[in-house]
């Protein structure tokens, strides 16, 4: 027999089935945003290998005379196979502030905060490459925190002939952060040109238009 309207039991049996109806829902909800966040836990493994890879100097002996007596052994090498040119860009930026403010932004702040919105951007995207991306981000800095340790090298800034243009441009970062913080010695093999080809390679998983891709 049908139920009247305004029936108690009726009213009861419409809420009883639309939690019912609701739970399954919420459940799936609460799911999806644990699994967003456990995603998340992918990234202290990389934030793990970038504090080693600032520290590594802190617990290697006689760093700094090593990476002093490396660095002019790598700059020979690297002016036999072109690298000369580096000379010449360095007097350039040296002489032409808006450039130098350009190459300091990208060293001191672009240099992170751009490969972190990459990675950042591939996480959420769910594309199925970010797997591949993430292991080689965190292969490339182990293979550099191994290189760090074993054969430290001083930054051309300390050789004779360059000048510091992040300290000329920025002095406070000099004195507060790159003196202090981060491993001097650290500047062979240069993570900087690790890190922006990662971003070019990553972000062809991103953009979609080919002129995007290619311009990146």
């Amino acid at each position: 027999m049908p139920a009247r309207p305004g029936d108690p039991a009726e009213a009861a049996a419409q809420a009883t089935g639309w939690v019912a109806a609701s739970r399954p829902a919420s459940a799936s909800t609460r799911a999806s945003a644990q699994r967003a966040w456990r995603q998340y836990w992918q990234i202290i493994p990389l934030a793990v290998v970038l504090w080693a890879l600032d520290a590594v100097d802190k617990f290697r002996a006689g760093t700094q005379a090593a990476g002093l007596l490396h660095a002019p052994v790598i700059n020979d090498i690297s002016d036999r196979l072109g690298g000369s040119v580096a000379v010449v860009m360095n007097r350039w930026t040296s002489t032409h502030p808006l450039a130098a403010a350009g190459a300091t932004a990208w060293y001191t702040v672009l240099h992170v905060l751009v490969t972190g919105t990459v990675g950042v951007l591939l996480l959420r995207s769910g594309h199925r490459s970010f797997g591949l991306h993430r292991n080689a981000l965190i292969v490339s800095g182990v293979i550099g925190l191994v290189v760090f340790w074993a054969y430290p090298v001083a930054p051309p800034r300390m050789l004779p002939g360059y000048h510091d243009t992040a300290a000329a441009t920025v002095p406070i970062f000099h004195s507060l952060l790159e003196t202090k913080a981060a491993d001097q010695f650290a500047s062979f093999p240069s993570l900087h040109v690790t890190w922006a080809l990662w971003v070019a390679v990553g972000t062809q998983s991103l953009a979609r238009r080919r002129p995007w891709r290619a311009a990146v």
